[in-house]
């Protein structure tokens, strides 16, 4: 089991009789629920080749239960946004901001865990970009839009959008269709934002990768060091094009890494977690651990082995 490239989701269905959903990554292709046993199809798209700098995926996710309530936990995992096109008509809600009806909405850079909910039958596609991929095309200042939950981009790309959001929702399950028509539009914009994406963009990129390579372990001035850029310089283009600064990047990927790795083995004891991804003892391994996911490593960990049973069940072993 691997996840990589995404924010986290943690989806709960609620219907009349609480069915609890397990784990769910927004890239994965399905949902388990363990009472219940059916699938939540999830479907991944490659984006065209001009596309990739820019953009990690496209998602397609639909749901049709009736009279449901779906509980959305989402996380930071390798700090990208993503922008979200709701085919439906449906009523979602944000955690302490009382209920939205957005069809078009934008989930910026993640620093913390954020509850969503959503109602009934659904269907979403996903843009999901890579860390800088989002700037050139929303034309906005990415601090601006971190840990601001759900933002409804009506106002920003109605104009620019309306016809193809319309003919996008003529045909809400038919995924590749769907997936044509955004790439058609992105591919538009891509022309329209050639110079803009010019703009420090490759350094931007290996900047992004030094921090990756070292999974996080990079102190800001060791990445002027490397880049040859001023530490003013890299903090202005990390909040203006990603929207964090340097060293919360760098928290987010060290987080990521060892998210990656309780996912894909059984630590022998939390303390090897936190010598191999150089947290300063257990205590900071855990509370970094709870902030970015909204939980202990130890309930983490729980919840995949209870996922891992599921689907042993769901396939009849």
């Amino acid at each position: 089991m691997t996840f990589h490239n995404c924010f986290y989701l943690r989806i709960t269905v609620q219907l009349t009789l609480r069915i609890f959903v397990a784990f769910a990554k927004l890239h994965t292709g399905t949902v388990i629920m363990p009472t219940q046993q059916f699938i939540l199809p999830l479907r991944t798209f490659v984006p065209h080749p001009l596309l990739q700098p820019y953009i990690s995926a496209y998602r397609f996710m639909s749901m049709n239960t009736e009279d449901a309530t779906v509980d959305v936990d989402i996380f930071p995992v390798d700090c990208g946004s993503v922008m979200a096109f709701s085919l439906l008509d449906m009523t979602g809600d944000t955690d302490r901001q009382g209920l939205v009806s957005a069809r078009l909405n934008f989930t910026g850079q993640v620093t913390r865990h954020c509850p969503v909910k959503a109602c009934g039958t659904f269907a979403f596609v996903y843009i999901i970009f890579r860390p800088f991929g989002a700037w050139p095309f929303l034309h906005i200042p990415q601090h601006e839009l971190t840990d601001t939950g759900v933002m409804d981009l009506n106002d920003i790309l109605t104009r620019r959008i309306r016809d193809t959001f319309a003919r996008l929702t003529e045909q809400p399950w038919q995924p590749q269709d769907v997936i044509r028509i955004l790439e058609a539009w992105m591919l538009q914009q891509l022309c329209h934002t050639h110079d803009r994406l010019q703009t420090g963009q490759a350094a931007l990129a290996y900047t992004c990768s030094l921090i990756c390579k070292a999974k996080g372990n990079m102190s800001v001035k060791e990445l002027c060091r490397q880049t040859g850029m001023s530490k003013t310089s890299v903090e202005r283009h990390f909040n203006e094009k990603i929207g964090v600064s340097p060293k919360m990047y760098s928290r987010i990927i060290r987080f990521s890494n060892a998210y990656d790795t309780i996912c894909r083995e059984t630590p022998k004891s939390w303390q090897d977690i936190v010598y191999t991804h150089n947290y300063f003892d257990q205590a900071h391994f855990i509370h970094e651990f709870r902030h970015f996911s909204g939980r202990t490593p130890s309930q983490h960990h729980q919840s995949l082995l209870n996922s891992w049973m599921v689907c042993r069940e769901s396939a009849g072993e």
